[in-house]
């Protein structure tokens, strides 16, 4: 590397320019932290809580909860702000004690941080159902009490954990890690669905956040639809089960995520891990429950059994050079989903990807439309609604259906992208709009074909 070197003068003129553009700042540019409740001890800056994680990833309302957290200072009788996807306020955490701290252990990636002390508190009774963020960064799930919700919503805790790199290490770097720890710092990022989680605390729905692991038990899922967001790409058979078994049961799914099932993981309730060899080095375990593609044959459960689309259908959008248009092409604009949004066949639903699923297709008609392979998916009814360009190798076709497995299961309505719910996304034309059609029609048990 050069080290560039500038004299002295050079070096003071910057920083008067420096100090002018400043000083001309509006007092409306400076971030200020919002005002603490009436009755809390002084705040922690949101900043001067480096990192941490919360000791579990969900909870009830009335649950005693640990924070284990690395601030920049020490400080006594303290609080934390938690904040909700509006990036309210929710309540604050009091706490009696927070320091540095470093991670512990020679694979903190996979072994957790373990960091000590942790502070307790308790989520306060009339807390909301949803996602929160500790010190605007640190996320965990408040469940609801509530049996009669309308819907479920499921936070993508498995794949947020699988592309965290906190403790050097994720299940993507080099070198790999086998396993990676729930008790480490893991951020909310985009593709947790923060667009459609905001957009979700203005409406009238009476609903039920959950996070991956809770769908191992099926009296989580609640209401009559299940909504997958964000990015979800990895899933256990548990998980997979209850999500099958669910809408085999007549009720109904909504997808607005992509990349979807596409590993199999196990979670490790009591180290708290998330477990994925991805087929290399993996310790004898029944076929079944090999941590591998879910599209393989020895796992006997392909994806598109649940969803009727999988990656390798579906493929790259953004981050690959492609024939596509950043979006969805419709094919059917007389879909209860369209209504009301006066949509042409051919029209463009605009929705930049990075990644997509895709049905098996048998070709394309006349008019250059995809044919979907009913034969191959074995589904009652299925329709195309819209249909992009991508690529994974070769040319790709995501593709946005619905479908209904059989005579008495529900429907699943599935838009098969990553960025559906990231805050950008979810605020272009249409697309709250198609979420809320979606979601009205299926708690109607409306007929969601177009014929």
């Amino acid at each position: 590397m050069f080290r560039l070197k500038f004299n002295q003068t050079v070096v003071l003129t910057l920083l008067s320019i420096a100090a002018i553009i400043y000083s001309c700042k509006k007092s409306s540019d400076i971030q200020v932290e919002p005002p603490l409740p009436p009755g809390a001890s002084p705040a922690i800056r949101d900043a001067g809580v480096l990192n941490g994680y919360p000791d579990k990833m969900s909870y009830y309302p009335g649950d005693s909860a640990g924070l284990f957290t690395s601030t920049d200072s020490t400080y006594q009788n303290r609080s934390i702000r938690v904040y909700d996807m509006e990036g309210k306020v929710s309540f604050v955490i009091n706490a009696e004690k927070s320091y540095n701290q470093s991670p512990q252990g020679e694979s903190p990636s996979e072994e957790g941080f373990k960091y000590e002390h942790p502070i307790r508190f308790m989520i306060p009774a009339n807390t909301k159902t949803g996602v929160y963020l500790i010190a605007n960064k640190i996320p965990f799930v408040v469940k609801s009490k509530e049996e009669n919700v309308d819907f479920t919503v499921v936070y993508p805790s498995n794949t947020e954990n699988a592309y965290c790199e906190s403790g050097r290490r994720s299940l993507y770097t080099l070198p790999v890690a086998k396993m990676v720890s729930f008790l480490r710092p893991i951020r909310f990022s985009e593709y947790g669905g923060p667009g459609f989680l905001k957009w979700m605390l203005k409406q009238n729905y009476n609903y039920n956040v959950i996070c991956d692991e809770d769908l191992e038990d099926y009296k989580n899922i609640k209401g009559k639809i299940l909504i997958i967001i964000g990015h979800s790409e990895y899933w256990t058979r548990p998980g997979r089960r209850n999500f099958d078994r669910f809408v085999a049961e007549g009720h109904h799914a909504l997808i607005l995520s992509g990349n979807v099932m596409w590993w199999q993981v196990r979670i490790d309730a009591t180290k708290r891990q998330l477990i994925c060899y991805k087929g290399l080095g993996e310790p004898p375990v029944a076929d079944s429950l090999k941590t591998i593609y879910w599209k393989e044959s020895k796992l006997k459960y392909p994806i598109i059994s649940s969803i009727g689309c999988d990656f390798d259908g579906g493929g790259y959008g953004t981050i690959a050079k492609n024939e596509g248009w950043e979006g969805f092409k419709i094919t059917s604009p007389n879909s209860p989903l369209f209504a009301g949004l006066h949509l042409k066949k051919g029209d463009i639903i605009r929705c930049p990807s990075r990644e997509y699923d895709g049905a098996p297709l048998t070709g394309y008609d006349a008019e250059g439309v995809p044919v979907l392979n009913t034969k191959a998916m074995k589904f009652e009814k299925v329709e195309l609604v819209g249909f992009d360009f991508a690529f994974r190798t070769v040319k790709t076709v995501p593709t946005a259906i619905v479908f209904k497995k059989t005579k008495t299961s529900g429907i699943v309505v599935n838009f098969p992208t990553t960025d559906w719910c990231t805050s950008h996304n979810f605020s272009l034309p249409k697309i709250a709009d198609i979420t809320a059609n979606a979601i009205n029609g299926l708690l109607k048990d409306q007929n969601m074909f177009s014929n």
